[in-house]
């Protein structure tokens, strides 16, 4: 069920991994303006994104699948 993904650790430093993620998704991070810092596609092989490079500050996770799309809130420290 996409509703029970969850990422760990938040806050982060370097990277994000993602829990319960069964199928592959595309991905967003935006901060909290709407602008756009990274996009791709993540899966239960591919779990996780290095997010070392982004500014300090709360982003948004967007996941986008055929059926639903998923925001989630985290903090890069």
């Amino acid at each position: 069920d996409e509703k029970s993904i969850s990422i760990y650790p938040n806050p982060a430093t370097d990277v994000i991994q993602f829990k319960n993620l069964e199928k592959e998704m595309k991905f967003e991070i935006v901060d909290m303006m709407g602008k756009k810092f990274m996009a791709g596609i993540v899966s239960s092989t591919k779990n996780q994104i290095d997010v070392h490079d982004l500014p300090l500050g709360n982003y948004i996770i967007n996941l986008i699948s055929e059926k639903s799309n998923r925001k989630i809130k985290f903090t890069k420290q």
